[in-house]
């Protein structure tokens, strides 16, 4: 099963290789969520009053900021272990500034996150509407639509934003990645599914986590370090995946 064999891939790409993850991630993916952390939390001081919680100018202005840090960071995380998979550069403790590529990185994400949120922004709508008709019909046929749209999603997502690492390596546009993984549809639909499971997994470890931190407080602790934990391994194995797809139908490397 050529899914489960990228997924084993890109798995076993982050456990082997923990040294390099670990110094091409974690001090920008740190200082990227204190910076974020930062961000919310100045917003709240500014927003919190007597009478409620609002919002204001200056809190936006925060959160905005420490949203854009936390972009940039991941974004030469992303670049930099790109870069180290698929040309073998060697990584430091603190990524290498490829500015040109992580600008064209964000710029290919962007343009590939706006124009699937349209797609699945226009599902969801007709999907609201639908459902709200006043009858069960109305319901079901909302429901069959949304999942329709995240099985339709799902691979289109994969096969775009396989293109990402071509922007870090000066390799494939988007629209020849696109052609090169023609034909994939049945493989990103698995990925998608084996994906979502491995998801499930470790969110009901969370809730386990969440239950028993409710009643003893080190567990509350380990829950805490447990989201930390989750948090950059999962960024770090989407990253994997990404370029496993890539050098895969792009490179034509082989799975392992």
């Amino acid at each position: 099963m050529t899914a489960w064999a990228i997924f084993r891939h890109a798995f076993r790409q982050v456990t082997h290789n923990l040294p390099a993850v670990a110094r091409v991630s974690l001090v920008p993916w740190a200082l990227g969520v204190l910076l974020l952390f930062a961000g919310i939390l100045g917003a709240g001081m500014m927003s919190a009053s007597g009478t409620g919680f609002r919002m204001g100018a200056g809190g936006v202005f925060l959160v905005i900021v420490g949203y854009i840090f936390f972009a940039a960071l991941f974004t030469s995380i992303a670049v930099n272990w790109h870069r180290f998979v698929l040309l073998n550069e060697p990584v430091t403790w603190w990524p290498r500034f490829h500015g040109g590529r992580i600008l064209r990185y964000f710029g290919r994400s962007l343009l590939i996150g706006i124009g699937l949120g349209l797609v699945f922004g226009i599902a969801l709508g007709i999907a609201i509407a639908l459902s709200h008709d006043g009858t069960s019909g109305g319901l079901v046929t909302a429901t069959v639509m949304m999942i329709v749209a995240s099985v339709v999603l799902g691979p289109v997502a994969w096969r775009c934003f396989a293109s990402l690492p071509g922007a870090a390596v000066d390799g494939y546009s988007l629209w020849k990645v696109l052609d090169m993984t023609r034909g994939t549809w049945g493989t990103m639909f698995l990925l998608t599914l084996i994906y979502i499971g491995f998801s499930i997994l470790i969110w009901l470890i969370g809730m386990i986590l969440a239950a028993l931190g409710a009643k003893v407080f080190l567990f509350l602790i380990v829950k805490i370090l447990w989201d930390l934990a989750v948090g950059w391994f999962t960024m770090m194995l989407v990253l994997s995946i990404l370029t496993t797809i890539y050098g895969h139908y792009v490179e034509g490397r082989e799975l392992v």
